[in-house]
């Protein structure tokens, strides 16, 4: 249940979170590739989420299933840090929690 709630809260913070205005302009990411994970993210994902990296979006699709935590956790935390700490004391609680709900 735990990992359902911090799915949507954390869906709900990405589609929430105003756009960031940076100095320095993103190179284009191109989206033929190989692999399926890298044209969604670069595709979908990055587009409408622009504090998101093509690294961390590509390692979140592509990771075990006992990883999974660790992802959330850090999403959660840069995210939307007050709602995370609101929640959890530390990073490591936070892992912690959700790899013992799986």
């Amino acid at each position: 249940m735990k990992r359902i709630l911090m799915t949507v809260a954390t869906v709900a913070a990405l589609l929430c979170t105003p756009v960031l205005a940076t100095s320095a302009a993103a190179a284009p990411i191109p989206s033929s590739h190989a692999n399926p994970a890298t044209a969604l993210c670069a595709d979908v994902v990055l587009p409408n989420t622009p504090q998101a990296n093509l690294g961390e979006c590509i390692s979140y699709l592509t990771i075990p299933n006992q990883a999974f935590s660790t992802h959330d956790c850090d999403a959660w935390l840069e995210i939307d840090p007050d709602s995370f700490y609101s929640y959890y004391d530390s990073y490591s609680q936070c892992v912690r929690d959700l790899r013992n709900s799986y």
